[in-house]
């Protein structure tokens, strides 16, 4: 329908092209074999039908007749695309075969414009032109062309085997885009490490909430912390003598206290955010639903699945009578802005403890890793609200993303700076 509008509006613009039928093709006299210009050619026959005009060079067509060009009149350019046209009719094109011919269209279409002193033509001209839609895989318009845009970005590309070898246009723009981001994300990595150091990671020791308050508004890439549960942590005991403070200002408790402090969170980490970043926060199982609920009424979008912390020495059995041993824990994932994953990662996610250096809640650096790599580019930044031991530096810093920690226990905080004191 457009070929047909702009037809009407301005005229055919090119004859279509024919040759006389090859030896062994069935021969008459009057026949013509279609060289290209189908498009044409059926928008035309479509005109007539519905007694609209059809003119050419301002000169009115009667009905059932159109321009032709033997091929062999043909000047060099034009005949190779009529050549390419013809080639793009056949049914059993490969996405590979399809790419290059239109590639090598656009490269004539354009040499042809700029013979005649005109502007090359569009990619979306070039679909209405070359490419029906049922070829494309897109459908009409815009879309269309972001079709012809892509085989002909991967024409220029096709001697890198992953390319080549994937089973479809998009399979294949995939690799490219990846390929394309890995090359990016090296090259932000070599700059940004030529003068990274410890000294990029911020420690902070006092309230969160009020620390927060206190930041510049879309400051940080990714929210990543381990937040009180709020499941009277406060009467598991020591830990058979391996912790050495239990001095919250608040009872991790399902009550208000808890309440309040997770809104106030979900309040600044939605502000501090950038426009478009992640969170994760470890969460029991019993707060799911309601931090998912939180998080959500003040703009984030939350994954109604955890992603799963499944730790292969845990040991824990809240039962020890009657069983059975707790191996994992609840991380949830919220999205700002529809920020895109580096890749895509497992939700279960397998870790083992790291030394401990206090903390009954301890995180294993390896499960800030892991989560850090599906979302931080070299150089972005991360917050940890509630930091404990600063299990968030060593993380963040082996990425080369800079790293701001809270804390409010003064023990803790001692210990997250040592940690911080000693990276490389």
């Amino acid at each position: 329908m457009a070929l047909q509008s702009s037809i009407g509006m301005i005229g055919l613009q090119n004859p279509i092209v024919v040759r006389r039928p090859h030896n062994g093709e069935n021969f008459s006299p009057t026949m013509w074999v279609l060289v290209s210009g189908e498009r044409r050619l059926r928008a035309v026959r479509d005109m007539n039908e519905f007694g609209e005009e059809v003119s050419y060079e301002s000169i009115p067509l009667a009905p059932g007749f159109i321009p032709a060009t033997l091929d062999a009149e043909l000047a060099p350019l034009p005949a190779r695309r009529a050549e390419l046209e013809e080639n793009l009719r056949r049914e059993n094109l490969t996405w590979q075969e399809e790419s290059s011919a239109l590639a090598e269209i656009a490269r004539v279409e354009a040499a042809l414009a700029d013979e005649a002193g005109v502007a090359a033509p569009t990619n979306a001209k070039i679909a209405e032109e070359y490419l029906p839609p049922k070829r494309s895989g897109f459908e009409g318009g815009e879309a269309q062309a972001e079709g012809v845009r892509r085989r002909i970005i991967l024409a220029g590309h096709l001697s890198n085997p992953d390319v080549a070898k994937a089973k479809s246009v998009d399979e294949a723009f995939g690799v490219l885009k990846r390929a394309d981001d890995a090359a990016r994300h090296a090259e932000m990595a070599r700059v940004v490490g030529a003068s990274f150091s410890a000294k990029d990671h911020t420690l902070l020791q006092g309230d969160c909430i009020a620390l927060m308050a206190g930041m510049a508004p879309a400051s940080f890439d990714v929210i990543l912390t381990d937040p009180p549960y709020g499941v009277n942590a406060q009467d598991f005991g020591d830990a058979g003598g391996r912790l050495v403070s239990q001095t919250h200002e608040y009872d991790d408790v399902g009550g208000e206290a808890w309440e309040t402090l997770m809104l106030e969170f979900a309040r600044q980490s939605f502000r501090v955010a950038k426009a478009q970043a992640h969170a994760y926060v470890c969460c029991d199982i019993d707060k799911f639903h309601f931090l998912s609920n939180l998080m959500e009424s003040f703009g984030w979008y939350v994954h109604r699945t955890p992603l799963i912390n499944y730790k292969l020495d845990g040991s824990r059995v809240p039962l020890p009578e009657n069983g059975p041993q707790r191996k994992w824990e609840m991380v949830l994932y919220a999205i700002k802005g529809w920020r895109k994953v580096t890749r895509i990662y497992s939700d279960v996610i397998e870790t083992r403890g790291d030394s401990n250096l206090s903390h009954g809640a301890q995180k294993p650096v390896e499960l800030y890793v892991n989560l850090l790599k599906r979302t931080i580019r070299p150089g972005d930044a991360v917050l940890d609200p509630f930091c404990g031991t600063g299990t968030v530096y060593p993380a963040a810093h082996s990425l080369l993303c800079r790293a701001v920690g809270i804390e409010l226990d003064p023990v803790y905080a001692g210990i997250a700076a040592a940690r911080l004191q000693a990276l490389k």
